[in-house]
């Protein structure tokens, strides 16, 4: 009986690291531990039933410990977050029929990583089912897993709309690290130096983004990220979807606002008086006209346990109230969600 790593080299998310137990030729059945090699801590255990080949998900386990949060520190560099990369170790036991028990092990990186709506496939090339679209007050993340010491480096190159022009900006990594590295984007800081340069964000279409090994000068990510204008009260969302990772869209539409107040109120001798007051603050917000595919995408928000509202350099956690969200058949359509922002207020009387 063997573990075999995972064969494909997850970038960003983790919807690829699948272990593959082989040879169980007892068909017994095998009890497998999920085990913090830098803690030595168990995350998680499972038995399956027998089987000549069991495939062994990891994700599931891990998701629920790690802390992902937006990283928002306004530098143009890498950023390593240790909580977001963690070496683990599987085990499976093996009963033989004479009663002896073997152990087997193999030994990965795991990462629960940020990304801006786009998906890895295995040979590490984006497949761009669909970008949201970026403005020039917004910010947001690009992750890479690495198995070594590799130096990376991003490369933006903005598309102008006479499709002649082009301005590019390289941002690099200075250090090396191990597991997982992070570039944070921040368009204003780049708008601005765009204005310095005499340039003028609104004369781009978009940004062609590659991230390279500087080593092997390869891609590791290629992929295009349309440029969008925000609307005045435009709504700017990030969410942690089912497999860990941060997600961002911005919701151009802001349909209604509303305030909710919840009383409790007490019968005295000198009157009626308000004990407590729960003051519910409610925004309802719609997406841009976008393809099926990308709607759905989106929708994840529904079912997300982490949501945050993002303001310029500032993340509030906020709730989403919907229970369910229809989407339509049409090939282009959109959603409309309902956000709480929730602050309580006390009245003793």
């Amino acid at each position: 009986m063997i573990i075999k790593n995972p064969t494909h080299n997850p970038h960003g998310l983790n919807n690829n690291l699948l272990f593959t137990i082989e040879n169980n030729s007892n068909k017994a059945p095998l009890k497998v531990d999920i085990i913090r090699t830098d803690t030595n801590a168990k995350i998680g255990s499972k038995l399956y039933s027998p089987a000549d080949t069991i495939e062994v998900g990891t994700t599931g386990y891990l998701t629920p410990i790690l802390k992902v949060n937006p990283i928002n520190s306004g530098q143009e560099y890498v950023v390593l977050d240790n909580e977001r990369a963690i070496p683990i170790r599987i085990t499976a036991n093996e009963t033989r029929p004479n009663g002896d028990e073997i152990q087997i092990s193999s030994q990965e990186v795991i990462v629960v990583a940020a990304k801006e709506n786009i998906e890895f496939d295995s040979v590490m090339n984006s497949t761009n089912e669909f970008v949201a679209p970026v403005s020039k007050d917004d910010s947001f993340e690009i992750a890479i897993m690495t198995s070594g010491e590799i130096i990376y480096e991003a490369i933006l190159t903005f598309v102008h709309k006479n499709a002649k022009n082009f301005w590019t900006k390289k941002i690099n990594m200075p250090i090396r690290h191990k597991g997982i590295v992070i570039f944070n984007l921040d368009m204003k800081q780049i708008a601005i130096e765009m204005v310095n340069k005499n340039l003028n964000w609104s004369d781009y279409d978009e940004i062609k983004c590659t991230v390279e090994n500087k080593y092997t000068s390869k891609y590791v990510a290629q992929y295009t990220i349309p440029i969008a204008n925000r609307r005045k009260n435009s709504t700017r969302l990030c969410w942690k979807n089912r497999l860990g990772a941060v997600e961002y869209y911005t919701f151009p539409y802001l349909k209604r606002r509303l305030t909710k107040i919840d009383k409790d109120r007490v019968q005295t001798a000198s009157g009626g008086r308000i004990t407590k007051a729960i003051v519910e603050k409610i925004i309802e917000i719609q997406s841009d006209f976008e393809v099926k595919a990308a709607i759905q995408q989106i929708a994840q928000i529904a079912q997300s346990t982490d949501v945050w509202l993002c303001e310029k350099d500032k993340f509030t956690p906020v709730i989403v109230m919907d229970s369910e969200i229809t989407i339509e058949e049409e090939t282009c359509t959109y959603i409309q969600l309902k956000i709480s922002l929730s602050q309580e207020e006390e009245y003793i009387a």
